[in-house]
């Protein structure tokens, strides 16, 4: 797990990014910050317990990354593919995906909790004890994958599908839903109401 060090800077409440005494919004130099966490996700390699919250990443390959125990918080994507990544225990709750390719990642108990995805792809993926409650998804796919016991709870969702997904257990309580397709899949075995 990343360290849960403070940033130093005066009544900042944010994770220091690793290895820095400071949030991002507080560093001394943001601009290479940002370079140096791009370059490190461009590596391919494993990633494991990073911490850089608020950052901003567009026009990035990392498909095949293996991403353990990060934190993106707030950060804001754009034109990201993750393609073939395994994402395990990460954290980009709060966080904004514009066009972003995430064909065939596997994601185990990470958490994309009230983050906005817009034009986002999500097929034949593996997406299990995931946390996307209170997201904001408009056009964005999410065909042919594996949801088991992914929360989608409070969650607004336009133009999004789930054709041919297993739903088992999956968590769709008080969600708002428009145009939203479900067709092939076991939505019988998905949580939509619950009992008093």
């Amino acid at each position: 797990m990343f360290d849960f060090i403070r940033c130093s800077h005066p009544g900042c409440n944010e994770f220091a990014v690793t290895k820095y005494t400071t949030c991002f919004q507080h560093a001394e130099n943001p601009e290479s910050l940002q370079q140096e966490a791009a370059a490190k996700l461009l590596e391919k390699g494993i990633v494991g317990s990073y911490c850089l919250t608020h950052g901003e990443f567009s026009n990035l390959d990392l498909s095949k990354s293996s991403l353990y125990a990060c934190k993106f918080s707030h950060g804001t994507f754009q034109d990201i593919d993750f393609s073939d990544s395994y994402i395990q225990l990460c954290f980009f709750e709060f966080s904004t995906f514009i066009n972003c390719t995430f064909h065939e990642v596997t994601s185990k108990y990470s958490v994309f909790a009230g983050s906005e995805f817009r034009e986002c792809s999500f097929t034949g993926s593996d997406i299990l004890h995931s946390n996307f409650s209170g997201i904001t998804a408009s056009h964005t796919v999410f065909d042919d994958s594996d949801l088991y016991y992914t929360n989608f709870s409070s969650s607004k969702l336009s133009h999004v599908s789930f054709k041919d997904c297993n739903l088992k257990k999956a968590d769709f309580y008080l969600s708002e839903r428009q145009e939203v397709s479900f067709k092939y899949s076991n939505f019988e075995e998905a949580l939509f109401f619950r009992e008093n």
